[in-house]
């Protein structure tokens, strides 16, 4: 089992850049398509995180999807983020 200190740290609020991030995910993406290639991937954009927008994690996800998005090649990786900042914030923040 992960020790709790583990747990509490996230991935976006490590030091890594919203590139080094994006770089991660294309590394990923295009792993599965050398070991896969007819494979069909659906690719998320990355919900926000944190209350109130216009925060520095925000931002910095903000960077990564706009990046990871431009994997999107409309044949075997699809590009879905329906950017609903403040709906996703009335659910998750405030129950629904």
């Amino acid at each position: 089992m992960a020790r709790p200190e583990v747990l509490r740290r996230a991935w976006w609020s490590t030091p890594h850049s919203a590139e080094q991030i994006a770089a991660g995910i294309a590394a990923i993406v295009n792993t599965i398509r050398a070991k896969s290639p007819t494979r069909k991937i659906l690719l998320l954009g990355i919900f926000p995180r944190g209350p109130q927008p216009g925060t520095p994690v925000r931002e910095k996800l903000a960077e990564v999807n706009g990046t990871i998005s431009g994997l999107d090649d409309g044949k075997h990786v699809h590009y879905l983020d329906d950017g609903r900042q403040e709906g996703i914030d009335q659910v998750a923040f405030n129950g629904g």
